[in-house]
Parts: C-alpha cells; sequence; structure tokens
C-alpha cells in the first residue's frame, strides 16, 4: 500500500501529482478523481507545480487541469513563476539560473503572461521579466538557446 492511499481522493491525487508519481495519478484519473479538486492544500496541477514536477503538470494538462484555475489566489503560472524564482534562491543559484521548462509549458498550452509577470517584476527577475513581457507581446514565450 502507497502511504497516500489512506487519504480522501482529493488529497491522494494531489499527494500523488507533488510526489511526481505518474503512475498513480494517471489510476486515480482513470478511476474518475476530479482532476481540479483542491486536496489539503492545492488542486494536483499546483501540487506538481509547487515540487517541480514537469512531467505531472504534462499529465495533468494533458488529461483536462485548468490552467487558469487559481490555488491561494495564485493562478498556475504565478505559481510556477515563483517556484521558479524561490526554489533558485534556496538552492544558492544565481539570478538567470531559474528553471523554465514548466513555466514555458504553461505559455505554450494558453497560459495568460501577465498572470506570472507580477510576480517576476515583484521578485525584480529580469531573466523572467523578459520571457514573460516577449509571450505578453508576441502570444508566443522565446525558446531558450540550446
Amino acid at each position: 500500500m502507497r502511504p497516500y492511499q489512506t487519504m480522501p481522493v482529493s488529497d491522494e491525487l494531489a499527494q500523488a501529482a507533488f510526489d511526481g508519481d505518474t503512475e498513480r495519478v494517471t489510476e486515480l484519473l482513470d478511476a474518475g478523481a476530479s482532476i481540479n479538486a483542491a486536496g489539503r492544500n492545492w488542486t494536483p496541477l499546483h501540487a506538481a507545480i509547487e515540487n517541480e514536477q514537469f512531467e505531472c503538470v504534462e499529465l495533468l494538462i494533458s488529461r483536462g487541469a485548468d490552467i487558469h484555475e487559481a490555488s491561494s489566489d495564485f493562478p498556475p503560472l504565478a505559481h510556477a513563476v515563483d517556484i521558479a524564482i524561490d526554489g533558485t534562491r534556496q538552492t544558492g543559484g544565481s539570478p538567470g539560473d531559474e528553471p523554465i521548462e514548466i513555466i514555458q509549458f504553461l505559455l505554450e498550452k494558453g497560459a495568460n503572461p501577465l498572470a506570472g509577470l507580477k510576480v517576476a517584476r515583484d521578485y525584480h527577475n529580469e531573466k523572467l521579466v523578459k520571457l514573460l513581457e516577449a509571450a505578453a507581446n508576441k502570444d508566443k514565450p522565446p525558446r531558450e538557446p540550446e
């Protein structure tokens, strides 16, 4: 038995997304779990964003997760921007080291760039401000050089 199987289904789905357990997320969704129902702390999409679980973010969006559904007044894109910046700071990274994979994916799937722009500006994060401004002005995020 997995440790979270005794939780309510909405909590279990959010926990599985947080853990990056795509197999369990798929099982729960196939069994009828509500993809946008808030668990104890977040919706499954927000839980995956909180722990930077890109594969779960992809899976949840492909299965119909609402990319505009706010959790704690944060739309998913704003949450992803906050996590990218704060996580980089907490792990000793430098400005410009922020991961943008989830942010770009959300933008590609139709998230409003303005939802994350305020967060990036509040952090004075030049990299993400530029990315989100470009997306807002062109409706397409620029790709990071490979």
